[in-house]
């Protein structure tokens, strides 16, 4: 069973693979098992994650006994930690998912589908983290898998858009946007689901808004929408304010905000890294009214959002220091250097490049543009 499109990663999927179970009580253990999965899949359609989290832990507890499993337990642990990612708990989802995949490399082998699954789901993990060059290893993986033809490795198009998604976080926006149109390109020639493509059309705006190109990424907010309804919900809100923002709309940003903060506070678990974009944005809002104490207030409160799931390392972290030196007369003390010294050791996580030329390597036969150079 699969379960797509969940959250604000559009790519995550999360597998639900039935339990082998172990010698001894199978019967009963395999119906409170089987209870545990059927509730924590409807808390995810629920998005009440919290809760799902606490039926997959009931369920890791079982898979725990002694006589059990292996296969068992990297089964749940993979949908423990898929369920993590949707939660915002990503280092939490980044050890769970690695003790999935260790066991499932150990007893499976690297090509088969589970072992894909979490490789997949742990790359996810890692471009949130900004740990670049680790994701853009197993995407290279991945790409591996795509040209081996094995079961459960991502199409031509999903594998570029996680790249893309790589390349976006890692702030290379030529090789992000590359990777998106043609994602878009291959989806739209194979005639895939329009929910990735809406999905691509969503990231791609993205691109756009960062070089501070809003026209490009209203056309593309405006497509994403039509193919795929369902992103009324997921962040496109915000993206609108910010392209208004980049053209002096401040009234047609402010409400497009309240509205996308609205949504996000009537969610039974507000996404707090959402929460922190959406007050990252307000706070460059209220700069622009001169409103200079209300703006470090909102950055303050982005700030501790981000720490809180990300930690302190975190680019993303870097980047409210950076606004916040940037915006504010008066910018807190040592922001400056705090935010050098975090761009500084993210480094040593700069991603490489060469997962997606690979993968460009493979994809360019199929009537792709050009490798943008780097």
């Amino acid at each position: 069973m699969r379960i797509r499109n969940l959250g604000r990663l559009g790519g995550l999927t999360l597998i639900l693979l039935p339990c082998t179970l172990w010698a001894g009580n199978q019967d009963a253990v395999k119906k409170e098992i089987g209870r545990y999965e059927k509730e924590a899949v409807q808390c995810l359609f629920d998005s009440d994650f919290a809760q799902a989290e606490r039926w997959w832990a009931k369920s890791v507890e079982l898979c725990e006994r002694p006589g059990a499993d292996p296969l068992d337990l990297a089964n749940v642990l993979n949908s423990l930690g898929a369920t993590q990612i949707l939660s915002g708990k990503l280092r939490e989802a980044e050890v769970t998912l690695e003790r999935s995949l260790k066991i499932r490399r150990e007893k499976l082998g690297d090509k088969e589908e589970e072992t894909i699954t979490t490789i997949g789901n742990l790359s996810t993990v890692f471009i949130d983290l900004a740990k670049h060059k680790e994701a853009e290893a197993l995407l290279h993986i991945c790409h591996q898998y795509m040209q081996s033809g094995s079961k459960g490795a991502p199409t031509p198009n999903k594998l570029l858009s996680s790249l893309g998604r790589l390349y976006l976080t890692a702030e290379r926006y030529n090789d992000a946007e590359w990777c998106f149109l043609n994602a878009i390109e291959i989806g739209r020639r194979k005639k895939e689901d329009n929910s990735e493509l809406g999905w691509s059309y969503r990231f791609l705006a993205e691109v756009y808004l960062a070089r501070g190109e809003s026209a490009q990424a209203k056309r593309a907010l405006d497509i994403s929408v039509n193919l795929y309804p369902f992103l009324k919900n997921q962040q496109v809100g915000r993206h609108y304010a910010h392209a208004y923002l980049l053209e002096g709309k401040l009234e047609l940003a402010d409400k497009s905000l309240a509205d996308h903060l609205q949504k996000l506070k009537s969610n039974k678990n507000p996404d707090a890294l959402e929460l922190a974009k959406d007050f990252e944005l307000l706070a460059r809002v209220k700069v622009e009214r001169k409103q200079f104490a209300e703006a470090a207030a909102l950055y303050q409160e982005s700030l501790k959002l981000r720490e809180s799931v990300l930690g302190g390392d975190h680019p993303l972290v870097a980047a409210v220091l950076e606004q916040q030196c940037r915006y504010l007369p008066t910018p807190p003390e040592g922001a400056a250097e705090r935010a050098r010294a975090i761009r500084k050791r993210a480094e040593a996580h700069k991603p490489l490049g060469l997962a997606r030329r690979q993968a460009a390597g493979e994809l360019l036969f199929e009537g792709t543009t050009e490798v943008p150079k780097d």
